[in-house]
């Protein structure tokens, strides 16, 4: 995964995606780490540590451990978890091929299938 994408790839926005689901914040280290586990985390060992700054040497590296780790606990893809935490991630512009719109039905939200995303950072101060 290109690191640009991982390096928009913002702290808040994964702390909301790992309450939604279902991640607890077990401990935070100042305003450098979190650690997230499941409830499951007896049996299945799956632990996050989130790096807080994006400034980090090593924050894309940490970001795309992370991915690993939703892609084994969720049983998805690496390209559909980064799709749902860059839609909760603002301020962002896209550039991508439309392949597919599906609408549930007038006056709702529905899909849109992207191929050849590229992200990056708009306003960001």
């Amino acid at each position: 995964m290109r690191s640009a994408v991982l390096s928009s790839l913002k702290p808040l926005a994964v702390e909301d995606y790992l309450r939604k689901k279902g991640w607890r914040e077990r401990n935070r280290i100042g305003d450098r780490l979190s650690i997230w586990t499941r409830e499951s985390y007896s049996e299945d060992k799956l632990k996050i540590q989130l790096p807080l700054d994006p400034e980090f040497d090593d924050y894309p590296l940490r970001m795309s451990e992370i991915i690993g780790i939703l892609e084994k606990a969720e049983s998805r893809s690496q390209l559909e978890i980064v799709s749902e935490l860059i839609t909760l991630t603002t301020h962002q512009s896209f550039q991508a091929v439309v392949m597919n719109v599906e609408t549930l039905s007038f006056n709702t939200s529905g899909n849109v299938t992207l191929w050849g995303v590229v992200g990056g950072c708009v306003a960001c101060a």
